[in-house]
């Protein structure tokens, strides 16, 4: 089985994802996978007239609404993109 590492989470979706996952007696790793799982099997299961929504919107349907994640968790784009770094 392959492992799947992802990084720079916000701490309010960690922390909602923890509580959904104590909810569900889940570990963090399962109530994602759970969660992962759901999602790709609705993509599959959706027809294809072109108006899906995204991923993250399908993930989030899944969820109860008590479970949901809000804007809350966005970054804030107040400031301007940083130029990226150079690496010669």
């Amino acid at each position: 089985m392959s492992d799947l590492l992802v990084r720079d989470l916000p701490d309010e979706f960690m922390r909602q994802l923890a509580e959904c996952a104590r909810k569900n007696g889940h570990s963090l790793s399962r109530e994602a996978l759970l969660l992962m799982q759901r999602a790709l099997a609705a993509d599959l299961a959706a027809p294809q007239d072109g108006k899906k929504s995204g991923l993250g919107a399908r993930l989030a349907n899944l969820l109860p609404p008590d479970c949901r994640i809000g804007a809350s968790f966005l970054p804030s784009r107040d400031e301007p993109d940083r130029e990226p770094p150079d690496f010669r």
